[in-house]
């Protein structure tokens, strides 16, 4: 088919989805969603994360906002594409856009599976240090499922998009195609029970590291710590882990059993529109790293209100001191002068 052809057998889609105003009120959100993620990661990092002093877990957290970052620039190019078009376009089949423009969200929602494994990272790193490995044992373990992380997204890239057909028009760039679509269900499915027994693993060190500190008052002070700073980023990481697993259950819900029933049933308008309201992953990428921003900053908050108390509390105490010191010397001179 000529290129002309192949825009005119998009038309009747594009004219139908042109004036939808759900759909583009879910573009305008994704765009706005990934936008504000990339501020909160960069304000995140810069204020919050340089300063964590367990290395180990700020390496994988690092990295994991570097995955944030990359699918929101994807998602951005993407939407900007789409919505440019549709804005610039004279007529409502030329909302379409040439489908290599698809790129960046393919390339954006290829990383999207090693969310799952950083979590595991952190998991297995706390584990390690709950346990007694050596420092250099729990880096040589992280770093080893950070190359992992990124293995599995090139592998899921490369085994999910490559073999998707980059010739002719789209009126919208979905991660989810009639080549893709088993493939992804699969990866859904795995990342979902990944998500589960992940949280269960750190759920169960969070439990034990708690009760370590609680049971074991006159703990040696070296193990002491250690269960501490494992409860402070098992609290943390729990969180992101359960968001997660949320939005992993949406989306299994969503695209195997909503999505197979709208693609059976329904027009290509409808599943299209539905399609990008069920893209719950943009959102994702902003909730993660503020909510892990929000529990740094109410940690640091904490920490200086327990200094402060601490300070107080020994202020007090001296001022007490010479209080009584003081009397104790007047009473002193007050005999010896009677005398």
């Amino acid at each position: 088919m000529s290129d002309f052809e192949l825009k005119q057998a998009g038309c009747p889609l594009a004219e139908e989805v042109y004036s939808n105003l759900p759909y583009h009120i879910a573009q305008w959100c994704i765009l706005t969603s990934c936008s504000s993620s990339i501020v909160v990661v960069i304000y995140s990092s810069i204020r919050y994360l340089r300063r964590w002093s367990e290395t180990i877990t700020k390496e994988i957290v690092f990295v994991l906002y570097v995955y944030v970052l990359i699918y929101d620039a994807g998602q951005i190019a993407n939407q900007s594409v789409m919505l440019y078009y549709r804005y610039s376009a004279p007529t409502p089949c030329d909302m379409q856009i040439p489908r290599s423009y698809c790129i960046a969200r393919l390339l954006g929602s290829s990383v999207v599976p090693s969310f799952v494994v950083l979590n595991i990272a952190i998991t297995v790193q706390r584990a390690m240090a709950t346990f007694g490995a050596s420092r250099r044992r729990q880096m040589a373990a992280s770093r080893a499922l950070i190359g992992v992380s990124a293995l599995y997204a090139i592998g899921y890239g490369v085994y999910t998009y490559v073999p998707e057909p980059m010739d002719g028009y789209a009126t919208y760039c979905s991660a989810i195609t009639m080549f893709s679509g088993v493939r992804v269900i699969l990866n859904i499915y795995v990342m979902f029970a990944l998500d589960i027994f992940n949280v269960m693993g750190s759920f169960c060190l969070y439990k034990y590291n708690k009760h370590q500190l609680e049971s074991k008052p006159n703990y040696h002070l070296g193990r002491k710590y250690n269960h501490l700073v494992n409860v402070s980023v098992l609290s943390k990481s729990l969180f992101m882990q359960i968001i997660h697993t949320i939005v992993y259950f949406f989306l299994f819900v969503a695209y195997v059993i909503v999505g197979i029933a709208l693609k059976n049933s329904n027009s290509a308008k409808d599943y299209f529109v539905v399609n990008a309201l069920m893209n719950v992953f943009p959102y994702y990428a902003l909730v993660c790293p503020s909510v892990l921003t929000f529990l740094v900053r109410r940690e640091d908050v904490n920490k200086r209100t327990r200094v402060q108390e601490l300070i107080t509390m020994a202020s007090q105490s001296t001022t007490e001191y010479f209080k009584g010191l003081a009397k104790h010397w007047e009473t002193a001179e007050r005999a010896s002068a009677r005398a």
